[in-house]
């Protein structure tokens, strides 16, 4: 072989290892990007669905605190009723108890007014009895 055509060969196969050389980093380059692309997408997904708890929670949140507000406003409501309901009581019983106390009276006076007929009668039995 002539050494021009021997050199050419030469050349045109480090020229080829070269080339599977950079084939081969560029095929190891590509696997490592699809790699981290993948964790990237991984990790993407999981933040969205740590995300979407978040939201979650915060819905579940809200609706504890607004349940919660419910719950308090009818405690202040039943609380309020109750108040009322035992000044009413209260207003109620000073009523009875006047009126027991009226009843009292009216009894009192009753069975005075009776003793005294009752003692007129008598005093007017015995002086019919004198007679």
């Amino acid at each position: 072989k002539p050494e021009g055509q021997e050199l050419a060969e030469r050349a045109g196969q480090e020229d080829t290892d070269r080339l599977e050389g950079l084939e081969a980093e560029l095929q190891s380059e590509l696997s490592r990007s699809r790699e981290e692309a993948g964790r990237a997408i991984a990790e993407e997904l999981e933040c969205v669905r740590y995300q979407e708890l978040l939201r979650a929670h915060a819905v579940e949140i809200g609706e504890s605190r607004l349940e919660l507000k419910s719950l308090q406003e009818h405690r202040d409501c039943s609380l309020s009723a109750f108040a009322e309901e035992q000044v009413s009581m209260s207003r109620q019983r000073g009523e009875l108890v006047t009126e027991l106390r009226q009843l009292n009276g009216q009894v009192e006076r009753t069975s005075q007014a009776e003793s005294s007929g009752w003692a007129r009668a008598r005093e007017e039995e015995q002086g019919i009895l004198e007679l």
